[in-house]
């Protein structure tokens, strides 16, 4: 009996130190599972942290970016521009642009992208030419409603429905100009602030909104370039209409003029406003839309004037010399884009956010 009881006290020393050993195994895994979990937990505040982050400063940049600042900032196509911060924006085309944001705490970063795209001023366009007094034409003066893109434009989409050529109280022609659309013309009544009052509105917001504010005087017009890259500094460089893929193919400024305008030779595009009288010194030409509240007049000469887009003015021609060698061409691709320099940026409806790796 008594070596019986001694045998199992020998025992009991193994099965204490085994139990121990089990023991220390499990309470080590559960002190590892435990910090693996607040070190998880803790990633994931400050992953939500960076996001929240990320958002807010997606919508501070949304709000503080317009079309007309990114227009002078970003005038050509894949332009980048970074503000001061995280926040950056490239334009992607005409009308869209991709905004990113990055943002780091600590180990853990977020970086968001958003694609947003302008939300235009809208204007109706109802003729290539609308007036809010006569319209005086000579022989050698071609309108034109029928939808065209410009030579320079590749792309802009095929032709749509077309518009009137003149609309205007009173049209009255020497010789036989051309005028075409559907109909050719239509008659308005007459405007005493030169501009119909729903065009009138559009002129203010758009004044408003103005990329370049001028004095008037008389101005010639071509792009501008440093190198290979647009310079919109310049005041006179309003674009290049006839390359669309150029340095400043995709700059469309709105230029306000306050006075008159003497345009000389050259050529431009965008949006030109202008609140007294607009004469134009052939050659000339311009892509997009022209709002004058005085008239619009034509310097004798042999050298075409050509306005593609849409053209809204007080009168066109004087009593004595109307305009010679004009043509005006509807567009609606190009009054479209020249409208893109307006209006805000507003996110895509659908599929605009996505996180950046």
């Amino acid at each position: 009996m008594s070596c019986l009881a001694a045998e199992k006290r020998g025992i009991a020393l193994p099965l204490v130190l085994w139990v121990v050993v089990i023991g220390s195994a499990l309470l080590t895994v559960a002190v590892f599972l435990i910090f693996q979990e607040q070190r998880a937990g803790q990633a994931g505040r400050r992953l939500v942290h960076t996001f929240t982050q990320a958002e807010a400063g997606l919508a501070e940049a949304l709000a503080t970016w317009t079309p007309r600042s990114l227009n002078r900032a970003l005038p050509g196509t894949l332009d980048s521009l970074a503000a001061v911060g995280s926040p950056a924006i490239r334009r992607l085309n005409q009308g869209l642009f991709l905004l990113t944001v990055r943002v780091r705490d600590g180990a853990t970063e977020a970086r968001l992208g958003r694609l947003v795209r302008v939300r235009p001023v809208r204007l109706a366009v109802t003729a290539a030419l609308t007036s809010g007094g006569p319209v005086r034409l000579e022989s050698d003066a071609t309108i034109r409603g029928d939808d065209q893109p410009s030579p320079g434009s590749a792309d802009c989409p095929p032709p749509d429905s077309a518009v009137a050529g003149v609309a205007a109280p009173t049209v009255l022609t020497t010789g036989s100009p051309v005028i075409a659309g559907s109909p050719p013309s239509i008659e308005r009544p007459p405007a005493d602030s030169g501009l119909a009052s729903e065009d009138l509105l559009v002129f203010h917001d758009l004044a408003s909104q103005a990329t370049l504010s001028l004095a008037g005087g008389a101005l010639q017009t071509s792009p501008a370039t440093v190198g290979t890259v647009c310079n919109p500094s310049v005041p006179t460089n309003w674009g290049e209409p006839y390359a669309s893929i150029g340095p400043c193919g995709a700059y469309m400024p709105i230029v306000h003029v306050d006075g008159d305008l003497d345009l000389l030779h050259g050529r431009g595009q965008g949006i030109l406003l202008v609140e007294g009288h607009l004469t134009l010194h052939g050659p000339y030409s311009f892509a997009g839309l022209i709002m004058v509240r005085g008239g619009l007049d034509v310097a004798p000469g042999d050298s075409a004037v050509r306005l593609n887009g849409a053209v809204f003015a007080g009168g066109v021609g004087s009593q004595t010399t109307p305009p010679a060698v004009l043509s005006i061409t509807y567009s609606k691709c190009l009054v479209s884009k020249a409208l893109l320099s307006s209006g805000q940026l507003v996110p895509l409806r659908t599929r605009s956010w996505k996180a950046l790796f």
